[in-house]
């Protein structure tokens, strides 16, 4: 396994998640 390519991975799915519920969070509150 990629250990570079696993931390990029989830390194974004985690800003993205991130992001998500910041976003979602300006909408319903």
């Amino acid at each position: 396994m990629d250990d570079d390519w696993g931390d990029l991975d989830g390194f974004v799915v985690m800003k993205m998640c991130f992001a998500f519920v910041i976003f979602m969070g300006d909408l319903l509150f």
